[in-house]
């Protein structure tokens, strides 16, 4: 009944005893052997460090890491371990540590600037853009208007289009007759230069500009037949041969030469005439491809125009997007700016404590006076008959 009455903790610590098993350890005392030792840093080791680190980011003509590593050397010395070596080096140290310290000032500067200027450039983008989109909606409306006189003047010019087709073919071959009757007139002037210079001189041409004519004569409607039988005698002769007929005759073909261009110059006229009485018929279709080109033109300028227009908005939309992304990042960068300054002046702190180092013990403080002991005044006072003392 007594063993029952143990708890359990008992019960089993004394079985594992009677079983010669080791006791269990306590949890609490096997978590405080596994803690870690916290690791003492040298204060002086840990300046050098910061002041390293800080050289090693600093932009320099010297080489960082000859700097860095003659700074761990000299850094951690005093004032009296020091040779004029070792001071150059610090004055390296030094400069060093300046150039962070004027890039970080100069950034501070910019982002002071832009976070400064960010209402004003805001206003002025926002003037912009407004007076791009405006810009555009006048031009998309234009085009539009332009795009509806298009579609118009196209629709027109296949209605004249299809009207005036079988009037286009009468002036083709209206076209097609005068040249014919030009040809016709050009032929006659040639054979009454073939009269002027006698042929008979040229043998090698002279029988086929004789021929010519001949044929010339015997289609003319109204040629006298007497006279194409007596030509092709008269036009092979030499001039010094001719009778008193043949010189007649040579005049009567020059003469029928002469009617016969001055009808054909007749024809001419009158073909010219009908085919302005034609051209006048097309004259609406005419204007109606005119209007179209016009048209055309003016669709092509305003869709020219509205791309340009859109094209601003899309800068002047960019340029307020760009103001806002640089504000943004100047936040940004304010913060994390402060932070490297914040770091630079530890730096820099430390980097002046590890020059005041001296191996002279500190000055001692001066005796300072005690302080005047407040005086006490005893006040004596009448003893009367009835006191009791």
């Amino acid at each position: 009944t007594t063993f029952r009455t143990v708890s359990f903790g008992v019960t089993h610590l004394h079985r594992d005893r009677a079983l010669g098993m080791p006791a269990k350890r306590n949890a609490s005392s096997s978590a405080a052997s596994k803690a870690k030792v916290r690791k003492v840093v040298d204060p002086v080791v840990a300046a050098v460090d910061e002041v390293c680190k800080m050289v090693e980011k600093a932009p320099s003509s010297q080489s960082p890491d000859l700097v860095v590593q003659t700074a761990r050397i000299t850094l951690p010395l005093v004032k009296e371990d020091r040779t004029s070596i070792h001071n150059q080096v610090i004055d390296m140290v030094r400069k060093a540590l300046a150039a962070p310290k004027a890039a970080i000032e100069a950034e501070q500067k910019e982002v002071q600037r832009i976070i400064a200027d960010v209402d004003q450039q805001r206003a002025a983008a926002a003037k912009v853009l407004e007076s791009a989109k405006a810009v555009l909606e006048a031009k998309t409306t234009a085009n539009s208007e332009a795009s509806e006189l298009l579609a118009t003047a196209i629709a027109k010019a296949k209605e004249e289009a299809a009207k005036v087709k079988p009037i286009v073919k009468q002036k083709n071959t209206a076209d097609a007759e005068l040249k014919s009757m030009e040809d016709h007139l050009a032929n006659i002037h040639g054979m009454k230069e073939t009269l002027v210079t006698p042929i008979h001189e040229c043998d090698k041409n002279s029988k086929q500009a004789a021929d010519k004519i001949v044929a010339f004569l015997k289609k003319a409607p109204n040629s006298d037949p007497s006279l194409c039988a007596s030509a092709a005698g008269v036009l092979n002769k030499k001039p010094a041969d001719f009778s008193q007929f043949e010189l007649i005759a040579r005049d009567y073909v020059g003469k029928f030469l002469d009617g016969s261009a001055a009808q054909a110059e007749k024809d001419i006229s009158e073909q010219k005439a009908k085919i302005a009485t034609i051209c006048e018929s097309m004259a609406d279709n005419v204007n109606a491809q005119k209007a179209l080109e016009a048209a055309k033109a003016a669709a092509e300028k305003a869709e020219s125009e509205m791309e340009e227009a859109q094209t601003a908005v899309s800068d002047a939309t960019e340029k307020s997007d760009d103001i806002e992304r640089n504000f943004i990042s100047a936040e940004s960068n304010r913060e994390v700016l402060v932070f490297e300054m914040e770091s630079f002046n530890s730096a820099n702190a430390a980097f002046e404590t590890l020059l005041a180092r001296s191996s002279a013990p500190p000055p001692e403080p001066e005796p300072v006076a005690p302080a005047p002991a407040e005086s006490t005044v005893e006040a004596t006072l009448p003893v009367s008959a009835t006191d009791v003392i």
